[in-house]
């Protein structure tokens, strides 16, 4: 995606507020680590369940993990434009 395209869609920060500095993640570190392991978790259970109730643990844990890590990282970007002024990825789309 071009700058052009995100300044159509209205994504960017005016140029006078553009800084050298990267923002740091808003995304809960330790929390991300545990859903990232959840995951993993639930991976080995697949492999090693071989279709008995373990890969079904790890098919649940997993999609438990999924649904978790996703949860965090949205809330993290609403929470990162709220902060910043800017409307919510969700608003954004509804102009469109």
């Amino acid at each position: 995606m071009s700058l052009s395209d995100l300044r159509k869609l209205n994504l960017l920060k005016p140029e006078q507020e553009w800084s050298g500095e990267v923002p740091g993640s808003a995304v809960h570190g330790p929390c991300a680590l545990l859903w990232a392991g959840c995951g993993l978790g639930g991976c080995v259970l697949m492999v090693i369940g071989d279709g008995a109730w373990a890969t079904w643990l790890g098919v649940a844990l997993f999609g438990l993990a999924l649904i978790g890590f996703t949860l965090l990282n949205t809330r993290a970007i609403r929470r990162r434009a709220s902060e910043d002024g800017q409307p919510s990825a969700a608003k954004a789309n509804d102009r469109t």
